[in-house]
């Protein structure tokens, strides 16, 4: 075990010039959320859901699904969100208190929680990513480790400035819940699904919390529950408020304007359908299979425009 001492600041605070400060975590110790030292664990992690939700965009960092394996996807094909993230809290419509919706808890991610020590959770790997029977949990506890700022740093303005040390961290939260007899073949797809999480999860912080304010104090004050006020003021400042930050906000908000045929699987992963409809016997389905499976209401389309898209693709 070691811990890793941040640097001092300019103005002498314990904060690295991410706000993080790491502690290894050895294998074992994460068990139902906890971690030594002292440190916060997953279970210290709040998400809020008392605040409600902007009508304005997200910033979007999607794979392609054009990378689907052997499947090709023609470009008008819609992409839809792999995470689970946005399970964790649906928040009530602010435009009506009539229109109140249930709300989902905290991310418990009990399955993990509950496991023994030393036990794990088999997953398999379908183009990159896990599907199957645990497909759910593991992409949940993606979402926990990427939130929990003793393993990943907050104050960054992108995945890419995350050193191989926290990302080893992360790595090791992984594996230490999870296991596939090939599983350190797909760190790298693990942790680029994770990147996805983190996008994802600063989108939200965003649209949440930022696109309701009006000004700059207001944002400030306006602080989610598992955020401290540092970490905070440093994400409105130096990363919402950048030029490159906004720029792909508005950007992503005009492509997401573009959207007339979104999917209507929810959290469901597209991996997850085609292994479903044959992929996981080596027949993957159709496009056209695809298409309708991702679109219908029930057993049928409902739109006038995805059915004739849908002809379109049962026709090629």
């Amino acid at each position: 075990m070691y811990r890793m001492q941040p640097p001092k600041s300019r103005n002498g605070n314990d904060f690295t010039s991410r706000g993080d400060k790491l502690t290894f975590i050895p294998p074992g110790s994460l068990g139902k959320g906890r971690a030594q030292f002292g440190l916060r664990s997953f279970n210290s992690l709040r998400p809020s859901t008392s605040q409600s939700v902007g009508t304005a965009t997200i910033p979007s960092f999607e794979t392609p699904l054009g990378q689907l394996g052997n499947i090709s996807l023609p470009q008008d094909f819609e992409p839809m969100e792999e995470t689970h993230i946005e399970e964790e809290s649906r928040e009530t419509d602010s435009t009506s208190v009539a229109k109140k919706r249930k709300v989902r808890g905290r991310n418990k991610c009990k399955e993990v929680a509950k496991l023994k020590s030393g036990k794990k959770l088999n997953v398999k790997f379908y183009n990159k990513r896990v599907v199957g029977k645990n497909h759910r949990v593991f992409s949940r506890h993606l979402g926990r480790i990427i939130r929990d700022r003793n393993i990943c740093p907050l104050r960054v303005h992108s995945w890419k400035e995350i050193g191989d040390e926290e990302k080893e961290h992360m790595w090791a939260a992984v594996t230490d819940k999870f296991e596939n007899t090939k599983m350190e073949d797909f760190r790298e797809d693990i942790l680029a699904h994770m990147n996805d999480l983190w996008n994802k999860w600063r989108g939200d912080l965003h649209r949440k919390y930022v696109k309701p304010c009006s000004t700059i104090q207001e944002t400030l004050r306006n602080i989610p529950e598992d955020i401290n006020r540092e970490d905070w003021e440093w994400l409105v400042k130096e990363h919402f408020s950048s030029k490159k930050f906004m720029a792909a906000s508005k950007r992503n908000s005009s492509n997401r304007a573009k959207l007339t045929m979104p999917h209507r699987t929810g959290s469901k992963p597209i991996r997850q359908v085609i292994w479903k409809k044959g992929g996981k016997v080596g027949q993957p389905p159709s496009l056209a299979t695809i298409f309708f499976e991702s679109r219908k209401k029930g057993d049928k389309l409902v739109d006038q425009d995805t059915i004739e898209q849908y002809v379109v693709h049962r026709d090629f």
